[in-house]
């Protein structure tokens, strides 16, 4: 929501100045439906990404206990 505003707002600020455009909300629309496209894979790969961290973390958890043999492959950070 706040990219798709942000374009708009960006998308209203620039197209004011052109008064050659007699219809610029189409083009508005348009532009902004292309923003919320863009915005929402990024985010469903961001989502994608975390959940598949989660389940390596929770397949090392269950298969590994940290002691010797049985080392974590995660990073310390992560733990």
């Amino acid at each position: 929501v706040l990219i798709v505003s942000c374009t708009a707002f960006a998308g209203v600020l620039s197209l004011n100045y052109q008064r050659e455009y007699t219809v610029w909300v189409l083009p508005l629309i348009i532009v902004c439906v292309f923003a919320f496209l863009v915005a929402h894979c990024f985010l469903s790969i961001f989502e994608i990404v975390v959940d598949v961290l989660f389940l390596c973390f929770a397949i090392d958890t269950k298969y590994n206990d940290g002691s010797p043999g049985k080392e974590y492959y995660m990073d310390k950070a992560l733990m």
